[in-house]
């Protein structure tokens, strides 16, 4: 019986440290995930604003090209 109840002690040792180990890792993945959200986030900003000042410069390229076809 009580190298049954040693044996058991050591697997549930065993496991808790499996368990801590794992918790670690779920941890670190899940920062990371979310510093890939926050990064994701400001990437999709970053190119709204491309995006806009983009259509503003093709407005203003339209806008001059008129103008330069009147005074041509």
């Amino acid at each position: 019986a009580n190298g049954t109840a040693r044996e058991l002690q050591k697997r549930v040792e065993h496991l808790e440290k499996v368990n801590i180990e794992l918790k670690s890792r779920l941890d670190e993945t899940v920062a990371l995930y979310e510093q890939g959200q926050r990064d994701l986030r400001n990437k999709q900003q970053e190119l709204m604003r491309c995006n806009a000042e983009l259509e503003k410069t093709r407005d203003l390229k339209e806008q001059l090209a008129r103008e330069n076809k009147k005074l041509g």
